[in-house]
C-alpha cells in the first residue's frame, strides 16, 4: 500500500544483476524502471491450486447437474461445485475452448462460476492470445465477462498484455471489448492513465462511448463506496490529476462530438468532482 509514495519509504528497491531472480506475489503493486543500456528480462508466473481443481481430467461427457437447464439454488452442495467442475475438465480435455466458452454462457447458475478449475480459465486465456481470428476473441472476452469477481482469480493478471493488446486493435470492436475487460478485470492505476490517454480522442465513437461509460462506472462505485471498493489509493490520486478533468472537460465541450458523448463526459466530470469534494472532507 502506498507504493507510489517513495518519500514515505513503502518501497523495495531491487538492483539488476546477472543471474538474478525476483519473486514476489503479483499482488504486490511493483514498477521496472529505466535502465541504461539494453535491458533483458525472463518473466514468467507461476499459478497453484489443489491438484484435483487444476488437473482434473474426467473422461465423462456433462452430467445433467450442470446443465442449462438446472435450477437456481446458492449455496451449492459440494457434490453440485464437484460435478459442475468434472463438466468444465470435459470440455477442456476436447481441446476446443469455444465448447468451454458457449458452456460457461449457457450456465444459468452464474454462482458456480467462480468454481470454474484453473486449466479451465487457461484454456480461454490461450485461445484469446494465440491469433485467434475476432469472433474467437469476443467469445473469450464474453465468456470471462460473464465470471462473477473474476479480478479476484490469480490467474486475472496474466490478461494484462491480451487485454491491452486489444484496447490498441485497429479494429473497434476489439478495441472496445479491451478497454471494458480493462476496467473490469484490474485495479492498477497504470491502464487506467493509459487507457484515458489514448482512448478519450479515438476516431470511433462508439470506442470512445465505451471508455466514458466504463470510467462513469468506476467513478460512481469510488464515490458511492469507498470502504468496499477494490480500487487502490492510487486510483483515486490517478483520477485526481489535473489532466484528466481538462481531458474530459475538452470533450464535453467539443462540438464535434455527438450528443451522447458529450453527455457521458460531463457526468463524468460531476461525478470526479464529487469523489474529490468527498475525498477532501
Amino acid at each position: 500500500k502506498g507504493w507510489w509514495e517513495r518519500e514515505k519509504g513503502w518501497y523495495v528497491d531491487i538492483s539488476p544483476k546477472r543471474g538474478r531472480v525476483v519473486v514476489f506475489d503479483g499482488e504486490i503493486p511493483h514498477e521496472g524502471l529505466k535502465l541504461e543500456g539494453t535491458k533483458i528480462l525472463l518473466k514468467f508466473s507461476v499459478l497453484y491450486g489443489a491438484r484435483k481443481f487444476l488437473f482434473s481430467s474426467s473422461p465423462s461427457p456433462p452430467s445433467s447437474s450442470s446443465s442449462p437447464s438446472s435450477s437456481s439454488s446458492f449455496p451449492f452442495s459440494a457434490e453440485k461445485i464437484k460435478n459442475f467442475q468434472q463438466d468444465a475438465m470435459f470440455y477442456v480435455n476436447q481441446k476446443d475452448p469455444k465448447l468451454l466458452a458457449h458452456f460457461i454462457l449457457l450456465e444459468t447458475n452464474r454462482e458456480l462460476l467462480p468454481h470454474l478449475p484453473s486449466a479451465g480459465v487457461m484454456s480461454l486465456m490461450q485461445m484469446m492470445a494465440g491469433g485467434a481470428d475476432k469472433e474467437t476473441v469476443l467469445l473469450g472476452f464474453r465468456s470471462l465477462w460473464a465470471i462473477p469477481n473474476f479480478y479476484t482469480r490469480s490467474e486475472a493478471i496474466l490478461l494484462g498484455e491480451t487485454v491491452l493488446k486489444y484496447s490498441a486493435d485497429p479494429d473497434p470492436e476489439l478495441r472496445r471489448a479491451g478497454i471494458k475487460s480493462a476496467f473490469i478485470f484490474f485495479s492498477d492505476p497504470l491502464y487506467l492513465e493509459s487507457l484515458l490517454e489514448n482512448h478519450l480522442n479515438d476516431p470511433d465513437p462508439s470506442v470512445k462511448e465505451t471508455l466514458l461509460v466504463s470510467l462513469l462506472s468506476l467513478l460512481s462505485t469510488l464515490r458511492s463506496t469507498p470502504s468496499q471498493t477494490r480500487y487502490s489509493p492510487a486510483v483515486v490520486e490517478s483520477l485526481r490529476e489535473e489532466k484528466v478533468g481538462l481531458a474530459l472537460e475538452f470533450v464535453g465541450k467539443n462540438k464535434e462530438e455527438g450528443k451522447a458523448i458529450r453527455e457521458l463526459a460531463k457526468r463524468c466530470l460531476l461525478e470526479r468532482k464529487h469523489l474529490l469534494l468527498r475525498e477532501e472532507l
